[in-house]
């Protein structure tokens, strides 16, 4: 510092001098030459002050490095690319370190982020309850066609009958999800990343969470999908898992809307040339019409069911198929897996349906397959939820609720997610299954 000091006083005397004078760094005392007069005595003296500012500059030019360093690491100034799920559902705001995930962020952030588009459940069970107790009440329409009574005018009104429908209660399984993230993770690249790595650990532990939500999200609401295609085709849905003994709910539907009442034969399969699949469609809705009151606008088929019902030559000359507008085609919606709108026939809506659930066996087990046929009109679809059995949520009623802690030893960090889902036609009879080949 006294080497650097002696510099700026050599550079600094130097200058003064060069104007007829001389400066000593150590003292305080100006001497200039009695021609400069009194101007250049001012001169001088502003003249003195300028080493000080010189070495108050020098010292904030090495010292500013070292702050920036300290406040901004290089490793944290790495951007996540655009493709991460960070810029979609704002987990980014939350921080970058371990055990700052608020439970209220990432309850948000899971109930937020968009589940499955194209499935029976997002296409026909639009309503959602939620229930402030374990035990989930819902309503099934049981609705009579009474007439209006003759009276005489003079005569009193006669009471008519109340719409009629049932109450039902049910404890829904409790579903509950399990992450335990390793130290490990944020420390390795992430699929998509740069091949020598472009994120900080803490950017790839905000991706890791949030795409450990999206998960758990997509595996509920695969669970609400396969409640759905129960409801539909048996009218009923079965529950069973570990502690948690096999559980069926019956809606209730009319047996001649199940598929043993159903299932065709010989000349009418639909393998046959004789089959008449828009004869079909009639009397399938009208008994749901005399059920429920609804007729089956929609009717979802399977692949092989769709196959066998194009190859017809009396469908193929009636059938309507849709229209697409390339230019409003999204491209970015799934085009295979899940429910597809084919065309419309004598006023009834064709879908194809093919998805699959994975079982604890890593097998894919078909939705629907085989032939089935499934007729949806009005059920009036809700998807209750019952009441969240933990503290931290208070016990309020939540379609998914979500929380993490970190754990000691050794390091991990828990995600967890929990929900009570059933998911109820309330006009079951505005539904039916159908077996065709």
């Amino acid at each position: 510092m006294r080497i650097l000091l002696r510099k700026i006083n050599g550079v600094f005397g130097a200058l003064i001098g060069s104007a007829g004078g001389h400066f000593h760094f150590g003292g305080s005392s100006v001497r200039a030459t009695s021609e400069l007069g009194f101007l250049s005595s001012m001169s001088l003296l502003v003249a003195s002050w300028l080493p000080f500012i010189a070495i108050a500059a020098l010292l904030i030019a090495f010292a500013m490095p070292m702050l920036l360093g300290a406040a901004v690491p290089a490793a944290s100034i790495a951007t996540a690319p655009s493709d991460t799920l960070l810029n979609v559902v704002g987990l980014a705001v939350m921080g970058t370190t371990v055990g700052v995930y608020e439970t209220a962020e990432l309850t948000g952030v899971v109930n937020s982020l968009i589940g499955l588009k194209n499935g029976l459940h997002a296409t026909f069970i639009k309503m959602v309850k939620m229930s402030t107790s374990e035990i989930i009440a819902f309503d099934i329409d049981e609705k009579k066609r009474y007439l209006a009574p003759y009276v005489h005018p003079k005569s009193p009104g006669k009471a008519t009958n109340a719409r009629g429908f049932r109450t039902d209660t049910f404890k829904p399984a409790y579903i509950k999800q399990l992450t335990v993230i390793d130290p490990d993770r944020p420390l390795k690249r992430s699929m998509g990343e740069a091949l020598m790595g472009e994120l900080s650990p803490e950017a790839r532990l905000d991706a890791v969470v949030t795409q450990e939500l999206a998960d758990h999200r997509e595996e509920i609401d695969r669970r609400l999908e396969q409640q759905t295609v129960q409801a539909l085709t048996t009218g009923t849905i079965t529950m069973t898992g570990d502690d948690y003994p096999e559980t069926v709910v019956n809606f209730g539907r009319n047996a001649t809307l199940n598929v043993a009442a159903n299932t065709l034969a010989g000349a009418a399969l639909w393998s046959a040339s004789t089959a008449d699949p828009v004869k079909n469609f009639r009397n399938w809705s009208k008994k749901a019409v005399k059920l429920s009151g609804s007729i089956l606008r929609n009717f979802v088929l399977d692949s092989d069911g769709y196959d066998a019902f194009r190859g017809l030559e009396k469908i193929d000359r009636q059938f309507n198929v849709l229209n697409i507008d390339m230019g409003k085609l999204n491209t970015n919606q799934p085009q295979d897996e899940g429910l597809i709108l084919r065309g419309e026939i004598d006023g009834h809506l064709i879908w194809t349906y093919d998805a699959w659930f994975t079982n604890d066996a890593g097998d894919d087990i078909d939705a629907i397959s085989g032939g089935r046929v499934i007729g949806v009109g009005n059920i009036d679809g809700v998807t209750h939820y019952g009441a969240i059995k933990d503290f931290k949520a208070k016990m309020q009623a939540l379609p998914i609720f979500a929380k993490s802690w970190e754990e000691e030893n050794p390091s991990g960090l828990s995600l967890l997610t929990q929900t009570a889902p059933l998911v109820v036609p309330q006009r079951i009879n505005a539904s039916l299954c159908a077996q065709v080949l």
